[in-house]
């Protein structure tokens, strides 16, 4: 599994010794780096990671194999702003691969969308597949703050599993937020003005 482990300055990959128990570090994947909420894609003729900064840059890395050296994509901000942080992790799905993106509009976790990350000859393009495919709903307790994470797993051709959670409320007091969507709305507005 690839944690976020930025604390450690590193992208680090973990091995469990006893599944699922005893999970130990096997390797640096990306050093010097404090990225959060890493998602990683491994396939036969694909490998991809994002990541995301401080900044709200989602960065794209390509290897070619989980042991490779992992570097930047030739185009290596995937995203940028309130929705850049991975909220679970790629699947495959019809013509391209789905991540779950965080939507931190209201706050972190307040939602999910789904992106589509299309690949074709070393270059791929990122579009907003669903907006708000999961979000806050404060008629069920363990979900009125948000929902924080989403992972899709293919089991047949025409069934899936999937596994969510969510964002409780601790109080229901309320504060002013000024500086946060103050910075989230440039970061959205510079998105849209510097990707599009």
């Amino acid at each position: 599994m690839v944690p976020e482990s930025k604390q450690a300055n590193a992208v680090l990959l973990y091995k469990a010794h006893r599944f699922p128990y005893d999970w130990r570090i096997c390797d640096t994947l990306i050093a010097n780096v404090q990225l959060v909420d890493p998602s990683i894609y491994l396939s036969d003729s694909l490998n991809i990671l994002v990541a995301t900064d401080y900044e709200k840059n989602m960065y794209l890395y390509q290897a070619d194999s989980l042991f490779g050296r992992w570097e930047l994509h030739k185009e290596p901000i995937a995203l940028i702003g309130t929705e850049a942080r991975a909220g679970g992790r790629f699947f495959a799905y019809k013509k391209g691969l789905i991540l779950p993106v965080q939507n931190c509009t209201k706050g972190y976790g307040y939602g999910l969308s789904l992106y589509r990350f299309s690949f074709d000859k070393g270059t791929y393009d990122v579009k907003r597949d669903k907006s708000f495919y999961l979000k806050a709903n404060e008629n069920i307790k363990e979900f009125n703050a948000g929902m924080h994470h989403l992972d899709m797993q293919r089991i047949d051709s025409n069934h899936y599993y999937y596994v969510y959670d969510g964002n409780q409320l601790a109080s229901t007091s309320k504060y002013l937020n000024i500086r946060g969507p103050l910075k989230w709305s440039y970061l959205d507005l510079k998105n849209w003005v510097v990707k599009k």
